[in-house]
């Protein structure tokens, strides 16, 4: 132990002495050594210090970097909505070309209610000419009718609703029944007499009657029929054509195509 703190004094010694020798020295002479052996003493600290700098301006970049990608990100994101919102409305427009109705867009706000998709929130109103009662239909075809109307918003029920009601009929065979949709099953069209051709991939189309909806509207697809033999009706399971859950944009039809259809079915097709 002795041995090992033994050079102590020593370093000390030598210290002293070195630093004495500087302060006795002229002053080119100090100069001509501190030029001599600052560099080696304050190497190491200007290394870090540079290390360090570099660190920083390394990691500004970085950030911009990062900035600039999420940028790109977010405008490719606007670029490709931009893109499918002008697909999706040229459809739009060219349904609205074959409908010989005043239609009235609209874009969906919201989905309100417990159940989503039974009610859309869209901003037109009244000051758009929107009534209760009016139909709304989207690129897939029928959608549902205006349950209350504001002065710029309207809420629309759709068929997802089990209080909606549409007269359908099949476009092959001309078999009609009354459209519902029940939670637990999806839609059907239970009451159509047996009497009457309806097959599965049969594509069912708004009947025209009551007045609430022009004919010919797509309502859906049969998926199955069964039969009750007791009261002689067919029972027909609906694939819907319009995705309730994912609608954007929608057609809210600005007027009744005629009043000479039966007011009894005005009834049917709450």
């Amino acid at each position: 132990m002795a041995r090992d703190s033994a050079p102590a004094p020593a370093v000390a010694a030598l210290a002293m002495a070195v630093s004495i020798a500087l302060l006795l020295l002229p002053l080119p002479a100090k100069q001509a050594v501190a030029s001599i052996i600052g560099p080696v003493l304050f190497f190491p600290a200007a290394r870090a210090t540079a290390f360090i700098e570099s660190i920083l301006t390394l990691r500004a970049e970085n950030r911009a970097l990062r900035f600039g990608l999420t940028q790109c990100v977010l405008d490719d994101a606007k670029v490709f909505a931009l893109a499918e919102q002008n697909q999706r409305l040229h459809s739009m427009i060219g349904m609205r070309a074959s409908l010989p109705y005043w239609l009235i867009p609209g874009m969906v706000l919201s989905r309100p209610g417990r159940f989503a998709g039974e009610y859309l929130a869209v901003d037109t109103g009244a000051a758009d000419g929107v009534q209760a009662g009016f139909g709304v239909v989207s690129i897939g075809g029928l959608v549902g009718r205006v349950v209350e109307v504001r002065p710029h918003h309207s809420l629309v029920r759709t068929l997802l609703s089990p209080e909606s009601r549409v007269s359908v009929v099949a476009k092959r065979s001309g078999a009609g029944g009354i459209l519902r949709a029940e939670r637990t099953v999806g839609f059907t069209v239970p009451d159509i007499p047996m009497t009457e051709d309806v097959a599965p991939g049969d594509t069912l189309v708004t009947s025209g009657l009551g007045g609430v909806f022009p004919p010919g509207l797509r309502v859906g697809v049969v998926s199955a029929v069964s039969d009750d033999h007791r009261l002689q009706l067919h029972r027909a399971a609906v694939t819907s054509l319009v995705r309730f859950h994912a609608i954007r944009e929608v057609f809210i039809l600005g007027s009744a195509p005629s009043d000479t259809s039966w007011s009894l079915d005005a009834d049917h097709l709450r």
